[in-house]
């Protein structure tokens, strides 16, 4: 029996289980051709993303993954570079902390990481996925008001706008659809710039969660020059010299190491290190939540 692809497989077990919204073991492994034991691995891994429940002798659809087929299909890709970049950004998170998780795939792989590893922050987002996987984590969640777009369940518009300003947080992380020396970060979305540049204005400082598939890509609208972010953490995927020719305009860049494993579930996949000479800030004395003016 010939070894298969996981991702591809993988793939098609959620769209299964949107079909059906429950699945067995036994029958996922008649229908792939594979081992027991490869399809529970199957099932733990995309557990672990959040992307269904477990249950005994297989599994249904999860509450928290109820989302666009395409936001699903983008989660599963590059998953240990996402998985080691988000592990690099909770190193910069403390409790205590008011943060903004932004939408996007690799900011979620960053509130998995949370609820693993952070007990108290307070929650900024304009992600519905966001808020759903942290629902469970014990957090002060404040869910921005807005329009939700369809293809990611992002929080954008006017009134996303209007909420924004009345808020402040200690750091932001935001996901970025392409990043290069000329453009910095962008979005091929007008609105999603928008709410970036309005939650990097309240923002005592910024990180970027980037992986390296990004590079190269200009989109539609810039929403940060690279030097004028505090933090750009990718993965290492990305080429050295391409590192250093960022890093001479200017940008500051932590690149997280992808360890390959089988496991996705264990913190290793989030052992990182530094491109450059970056240090794990230990800020103090800021406030949970401050509204503007009430410093």
């Amino acid at each position: 029996m010939g070894r298969t692809d996981p991702d591809p497989r993988r793939q098609q077990i959620l769209n299964l289980l949107e079909e059906t919204g429950t699945l067995n073991v036994s029958d996922l492994a008649d229908r792939f051709g594979v081992s027991l034991v490869t399809v529970r691995k199957d099932l733990d891994e995309l557990g672990a993303e959040g992307l269904l429940d477990r249950t005994f002798g297989g599994a249904v659809f999860s509450q928290r993954s109820r989302f666009n087929r395409s936001f699903l299909q983008r989660a599963l890709e590059h998953r240990q570079e996402k998985r080691a970049i988000a592990a690099a950004a909770s190193e910069y998170i403390q409790d205590g902390d008011t943060i903004i998780l932004d939408a996007g795939t690799t900011t979620l792989s960053l509130a998995q990481v949370l609820r693993e590893q952070i007990k108290n922050v307070f929650v900024i987002t304009c992600s519905v996925p966001v808020a759903l996987e942290l629902s469970s984590a014990g957090y002060d969640i404040l869910l921005l008001g807005g329009m939700v777009r369809n293809k990611s369940l992002a929080l954008l518009g006017r009134e996303t706008l209007r909420i924004i300003e009345r808020y402040r947080a200690d750091k932001a992380f935001l996901g970025s659809t392409g990043f290069t020396a000329e453009m910095g970060h962008s979005t091929p979305n007008l609105d999603d710039a928008q709410v970036k540049e309005a939650l990097i204005r309240i923002a005592d400082k910024t990180y970027v969660l980037v992986d390296s598939s990004k590079y190269g890509h200009n989109c539609l609208t810039s929403f940060a020059h690279l030097p004028d972010v505090h933090l750009t953490i990718t993965d290492s995927g990305l080429p050295r010299n391409k590192a250093k020719a960022l890093e001479a305009i200017g940008a500051r860049l932590r690149i997280a190491e992808v360890i390959e494993k089988t496991d996705l579930n264990r913190e290793s996949a989030g052992t990182t290190n530094a491109s450059t000479a970056v240090q794990t800030p230990t800020e103090n004395g800021q406030l949970p939540l401050r509204r503007k003016g009430t410093r």
